[in-house]
């Protein structure tokens, strides 16, 4: 009922309600509600999925990457860039970090090589005499292990001459040490 200025009636209203509207309207709100959480959901999922695929594949290939350095030793090989920011870095460092062990494998490699040389080199000297540069008797004996070891295998006869210089340290003391090099 409303009322006018001087208490009069003016008019009724009457309100009523219609329980299957309510009800439909809140039906069609729910279900509008489910539809958009539905959707909302099958967006995220993609989204995630290919977000999800542009993380692990970059991390897959460097760990892929990284597998195939250790079993092949191929230090030369570098690590794709990427898209994302962090797995770039990512990569970079790891680019850097294989330079590196490249470098230091180089140096290894040469520093093994002079010491192979320089062994090579004392092993000579250990069996030659330095001032004739002939064999010495420690390169006598290490040749005759080696020729008897053989002949054992193979059955072979081995012969053995020896040639000795007699009254050598009377030229040296005589004529000096310069001479008896001459006579060597």
């Amino acid at each position: 009922t409303a009322l006018g200025d001087g208490g009069d009636t003016l008019g009724h209203l009457a309100v009523r309600s219609n329980g299957r509207t309510l009800l439909q309207y809140a039906g069609w709100s729910l279900a509008s509600l489910v539809i958009c959480m539905a959707v909302l959901a099958v967006v995220v999922h993609r989204y995630s999925r290919r977000v999800g695929r542009a993380l692990v594949q970059p991390i897959d290939a460097l760990a892929s990457l990284t597998r195939e350095i250790r079993e092949h030793r191929a230090f030369d090989r570098r690590a794709s860039g990427s898209s994302l920011r962090e797995i770039n870095a990512l990569a970079e460092d790891f680019n850097a970090f294989l330079a590196e062990l490249q470098a230091h494998q180089e140096t290894i490699r040469l520093s093994h090589a002079g010491l192979e040389r320089a062994n090579e080199s004392l092993r000579v000297a250990s069996l030659h005499d330095p001032l004739t540069q002939l064999p010495n008797r420690a390169y006598l004996f290490e040749h005759l292990r080696n020729v008897v070891a053989e002949s054992a295998v193979t059955k072979r006869r081995i012969g053995l001459a020896f040639i000795d210089t007699d009254r050598f340290k009377e030229i040296n003391d005589t004529y000096g040490h310069a001479t008896g090099d001459r006579v060597l």
